[in-house]
């Protein structure tokens, strides 16, 4: 304050300045503009979300002052929102914290003080939009990321759409719309909590070492759960509860000793794929499929874990949508993408690429209609059920080793099926979590190397290429000088061989000739012989043994 001007010096305005609570502010706000400071040199996108104070950036004393400084002004804005005498009121010891909009709104005060008196109003003062925003972020935490409003309730954030916002700020705004304030005051508030970059989170807080619960974050590696802190963001959650008491699962026990045969390798895998399904962690490089006959548990599994998941992190794209140039925006903020019905079909080249770079762990570009592309790091893990074995168009080893298979061999009959079953299990998800949680940290001091299942090589039926050709030509075709056999029957036999094993034919003959050549080299020889009117390729010095397919 500057008292050496041409304004009358005013003995009550330099004891305001002096007054108890005037000293906490500028004491408040010099930390503040400290650590913020010092945070956005440090972080490498230049802000974070929220300001962080820790016991590292700051002293007790310091923290004690924020502290007050914070319930004084909270309890100041709410009662001005309500029209009362702010000087007679005493702090709350119980209202959440948000630094930023709670001091932002101390500098507007100092601006206006700068700026000059205030004009005299009949009645009481109203709030502006401002003030009615900042009085709203002291008692709700909200975060605008990626265009959508989240609000903190209880542990967790919920995605809020903008009319159940609207409805939100009517019931917090009543007793301004009852005395005649025009409704407009909604729409202004939401306008400047858009435009509000100290609710903006440019990323979440998520990462591999904890899961958030609606109770909480729990470190798996400590067995701990612990209060999300106030720098945290996150969009995905475990919709489960942790307790400590919570360490038998004897239902889901019984449930994988059923599905699994008994088979040790099996019973680890499940507890494996189901605890990195569960994780933040995308490390694995893997996506999942349930492989079996009917009514062997696969739709059991699928429900279970998508019951884990909030709502707004669970997606539902069959794998042969991925062909579609947009699919990959659709599963942007997803956490898992579910589809427990795979029919028998071909998965075509475009939905393979998809899958390799949702697997990937790499940052990759995705389209939006109607925006423009942008770099993305998935964060969605696929998981998919059927009772065929996946057939590639084209077999591709880097795609064959991202993929893990949990056999389901065992169906069970319809008289002995629990059909109360999965409510049993939603009972036990805080149990399961955890052991599923161990099995992952497990998995990951392997190198995420999954546990393999004799007889199942991922995909079911797979064979790679080169040995596919190689026991054709072993086991289908006779080699004498004498032979003759056209280009066309050779493919179709080689065709009727490669669906025998599960595999789609070749229907490419150029691609067929060139594998084919590349084996019999030296044992054949191509010739072109007329039949009919037509000239026919084929190869001299081979015959096929059987008959020629039709």
């Amino acid at each position: 304050m500057d008292f050496n001007n041409d304004k009358m010096f005013d003995l009550s305005e330099a004891l305001d300045y002096f007054s108890e609570d005037a000293v906490l502010r500028r004491q408040a706000e010099g930390i503040f503009n400290r650590i913020h400071g010092a945070q956005a040199r440090n972080c490498p996108s230049g802000r974070l979300p929220f300001t962080e104070i820790t016991d590292q950036n700051t002293s007790p004393e310091e923290r004690e002052i924020l502290k007050r400084y914070n319930q004084a002004q909270q309890e100041k804005i709410k009662q001005k929102a309500q029209g009362t005498d702010v000087n007679t009121a005493e702090p709350s010891s119980d209202q959440p914290t948000f630094m930023p909009a709670v001091i932002a709104s101390g500098f507007v005060q100092s601006l206006r003080n700068l700026i000059g008196p205030k004009k005299p109003k009949s009645g009481a003062e109203e709030p502006s939009s401002y003030e009615l925003m900042c009085a709203f972020l002291a008692n709700d935490r909200l975060v605008v990321y990626d265009g959508h409003f989240y609000r903190q309730e209880g542990a967790v954030f919920k995605l809020m759409d903008e009319k159940d916002l609207q409805g939100l700020l009517f019931v917090f705004l009543e007793p301004l719309l009852a005395t005649g304030r025009n409704q407009r005051i909604i729409d202004s508030v939401i306008d400047l909590l858009k435009k509000n970059p100290k609710i903006k989170a440019v990323c979440t807080t998520e990462n591999p070492d904890r899961v958030f619960l609606l109770n909480g974050a729990y470190y798996p590696s400590r067995h701990e759960l612990l209060p999300i802190q106030p720098t945290d963001f996150f969009i995905s959650y475990l919709s489960i509860y942790y307790s400590p008491d919570a360490t038998a699962c004897p239902c889901f026990d019984r449930y994988v000793e059923t599905v699994s045969g008994g088979d040790p390798a099996v019973k680890r895998l499940i507890w494996e794929v189901l605890g990195y399904l569960l994780s933040n962690d995308m490390a694995g490089k893997a996506f999942f499929v349930l492989q079996g006959v009917g009514d062997s548990g696969k739709s059991v599994f699928g429900n279970l874990v998508a019951s884990f998941f909030n709502t707004e992190a669970l997606a539902y794209l069959d794998i042969f949508r991925f062909k579609d140039r947009f699919s990959t925006s659709a599963l942007k903020g997803k956490y898992l993408n579910i589809c427990m019905d795979l029919p028998r079909a071909k998965i075509s080249r475009e939905a393979i690429g998809v899958i390799k770079m949702l697997t990937g762990d790499d940052t990759i570009t995705i389209e939006e209609k109607f925006r423009k592309a942008e770099p993305y790091k998935p964060t969605c893990k696929l998981l998919f059920g059927s009772n065929f074995p996946l057939m590639p168009a084209d077999l591709d080893d880097a795609l064959l080793a991202r993929l893990v298979t949990i056999p389901f061999r065992y169906s069970i009959p319809k008289d002995q099926q629990d059909k109360h079953l999965l409510d049993k299990l939603l009972v036990e998800r805080c149990a399961i979590a955890v052991k599923a949680l161990d099995a992952y940290l497990a998995l990951k001091q392997r190198n995420y190397q999954f546990t393999p299942v004799q007889g199942v090589c991922g995909m079911t039926g797979y064979v790679k290429e080169s040995e596919l050709m190689e026991t054709f030509v072993r086991e289908q075709c006779v080699f004498q000088p004498e032979h003759y056999t056209f280009t066309a029957d050779l493919q179709a036999a080689y065709n009727a061989f490669r669906i025998a094993h599960n595999v789609p034919p070749i229907e490419d003959t150029t691609a067929f000739s060139r594998q084919f050549n590349s084996f019999c080299a030296g044992q054949v020889t191509p010739k072109r012989v007329r039949c009919g009117r037509r000239n026919l390729n084929g190869y001299a010095g081979v015959g096929l043994r059987g008959p020629v397919p039709c």
